[in-house]
């Protein structure tokens, strides 16, 4: 009688270990869910910081693209003003003498 009493009590501290083991499995993976839950929303949040910036230095290019066509079209028609100037300085001397 001792014998299946002192049986008993380890059956019943082996399931009971066994419990504490499953509950601290249980809670390890609910950890670990969430971590991983956690690192991928923050991965989605840096990879559209990322598409973000892309588009803004995108956007930025096409816009100094286009200021550098303007800059070339000051740059050409003060350029021919120059030489028409000149020339026509060079006429008027000319005509003077």
């Amino acid at each position: 009688m001792l014998k299946n009493k002192n049986r008993m009590e380890n059956e019943n501290r082996q399931r009971d270990s066994e419990a504490r083991t499953e509950t601290r499995q249980r809670d390890a993976e609910d950890r670990l869910e969430k971590s991983l839950d956690s690192y991928r929303i923050e991965a989605k949040e840096r990879e559209e910081r990322f598409q973000k910036t892309a588009d803004e230095i995108k956007g930025l290019v096409n816009e100094m693209n286009s200021n550098n066509k303007s800059t070339a079209i000051a740059i050409w028609t003060l350029s021919i003003a120059t030489i028409l100037s000149i020339a026509a300085m060079v006429i008027g001397v000319l005509v003077t003498k």
